[in-house]
Formats: C-alpha cells, sequence, structure tokens
C-alpha cells in the first residue's frame, strides 16, 4: 500500500494505471534512496490506514456519531465513551495501542508522520 500522498503527487487524474504504478514505483526507490527506513513508514501508513478502516472503528465512529446528538451530562457521555473503548471496541483499541507503542518505541530516521 501506497501511502496517500504518494499516489497524488504522481498519479493525477489524466495518469492511466500503469503509468502510475511505474512513477509510484520510481518515487518509492527515490524516497528509499534517501533514507533507507522509508520501508518502516509504509508499513506504519498501512497499519494505521487497514485500522482506520476496520469495521470495528467504523462501528466505533457510528456509535459515537449516535450518542454525540443525545442531551446528556459529561459523566454520562464519558461513561459511554470509556465503556465503548473499554469494553465493546476493546479488541479495535488494543491494535490502535500496538501501533502507538511500535511509534514510541521505534526509531524513524525519517519524517514517519508526513504522509498520514
Amino acid at each position: 500500500m501506497q501511502p496517500t500522498t504518494d499516489v497524488q503527487t504522481v498519479c493525477p487524474d489524466t495518469v492511466r494505471e500503469p503509468e502510475c504504478i511505474k512513477a509510484l514505483s520510481k518515487l518509492t526507490k527515490k524516497r528509499i534512496e534517501r533514507c533507507p527506513e522509508y520501508s518502516k513508514n509504509i508499513d506504519l501508513y498501512t497499519r494505521l490506514s487497514e485500522w482506520l478502516s476496520s469495521c470495528g472503528v467504523q462501528n466505533c465512529l457510528q456509535d459515537l456519531t449516535f450518542f454525540a446528538t443525545a442531551n446528556c451530562s459529561d459523566s454520562v457521555a464519558i461513561d459511554f465513551f470509556v465503556n465503548k473503548v473499554s469494553v465493546e471496541y476493546s479488541d479495535t483499541f488494543k491494535i490502535f495501542k500496538d501501533i502507538f507503542k511500535t511509534v514510541l518505541s521505534e526509531q524513524y530516521t525519517c519524517n514517519s508522520f508526513s504522509f498520514l
């Protein structure tokens, strides 16, 4: 998976898919030459993208959006959020916690969040 900004950089609407793939390959090669650990950035981007588009995150956001329209106190809203994150969607947020731990423990010599 390529970061969206890479795709936007080399694949305008007028470019056909084979040309786009070739240009992306060339760009990736150039970025790896500048930063040998660029593949770690792509891995991080892929993990975050997959997490954000997962059913768990999407369902949680739907639940939170639906609840946001309810007129309730701050403490009820916090209880609702904590229950959703720690109980109902705990597996989903464990994945995010693991991604975040990776960011904290790994050393990224490239600007790892430039493409997020």
